[in-house]
């Protein structure tokens, strides 16, 4: 969808009254949504912006998605959570719904987090699962995503990744979790921000969910294992293992296997610049052949 200067005007101008717009760049990396910096001028000083437009895909998934989104970071606002604050709501301000968000300052994560980073990391998911989810009964659950994704998988041509989706079917838990959590869904390093070492941000929640926190510690695993090899991966495990506690090894590897199926369906479209896609496949058949031995498959 084009993103026309007239639409960001108009957006700054109902977001708030006698806002106008002084400068636009495009922050490249997202591949859900479309998003522009927008540098602001406000009755009482200058402020940086962020307009977030989700993809046509996301918003099949969630027609709601842009006020959903807004809405979480409402209730993130003043948790201590590293997250962008939200600015506005806007359901007219183009051919779709958008929203307009505080901008982070940061740069997304590239290189391997040194203890300090990891601590952040962790710490921060923690904060993020204890989080009371009173008010966010609207979210999903990794449930819908994993019935979703093998249902897909099943139309697939692809032999290796029908079975994996056979797997997950038989050993995804029938019932959800007692205690549902928040769920980042994607906490990766290219959703995190880095300023001198230390974590300045947590961006891009569209795919907030309620269900169990495992699922954000194996998109994690899969994810520093593709990206910065497998010393990273065992890292922030072991260091969410000593802030949260012990964690069953069947109760992850079960979460690892629908992870697995996740990044089988994507991987090819997704920004993990610095391995190559057979650095990835290779990586990618360790992490699931893990979890299979450690289920007993």
């Amino acid at each position: 969808m084009e993103v026309s200067e007239a639409g960001i005007e108009r957006a700054v101008s109902a977001a708030r009254a006698g806002a106008r717009v002084i400068g636009v760049s495009r922050l490249e990396g997202g591949s859900s949504a479309q998003a522009r910096r927008i540098d602001v001028r406000l009755p009482h000083g200058d402020a940086t912006w962020v307009l977030r437009i989700h993809s046509e895909i996301d918003r099949r998934r969630d027609p709601h998605i842009a006020r959903h989104e807004f809405d979480l970071l409402s209730v993130l606002a003043g948790s201590g959570i590293p997250a962008p604050r939200p600015v506005a709501w806007l359901p007219d301000a183009f051919d779709v719904p958008c929203i307009l968000l505080e901008y982070l300052a940061g740069d997304v994560m590239s290189r391997v987090p040194g203890e300090e980073l990891v601590r952040d990391m962790i710490e921060t998911l923690g904060r993020i699962h204890d989080v009371d989810t009173v008010l966010l009964d609207f979210l999903p659950t990794p449930s819908e995503w994993v019935a979703r994704m093998v249902d897909y998988a099943g139309q697939l041509t692809d032999p290796a990744t029908a079975r994996l989706a056979g797997l997950v079917r038989e050993t995804w838990p029938a019932s959800p979790p007692a205690h549902p959590v928040l769920l980042h869904g994607d906490y990766w390093p290219g959703n995190l921000l880095v300023q001198q070492d230390r974590l300045a941000g947590v961006i891009d929640w569209e795919d907030a969910a309620l269900g169990d926190p495992l699922w954000d510690l194996s998109v994690l695993r899969l994810d520093m294992l593709w990206k910065f090899g497998p010393d990273a991966m065992e890292h922030v495990t072991r260091c969410y293992r000593e802030r949260r506690g012990d964690v069953g090894v069947g109760a992850l590897a079960t979460s690892d296997l629908a992870v697995a199926l996740r990044g089988a369906l994507g991987m090819l479209n997704w920004g993990v610049d610095d391995a190559a896609p057979e650095v990835m496949r290779a990586r990618h058949e360790v992490f699931t052949t893990r979890a299979r031995a450690a289920l007993g498959l």
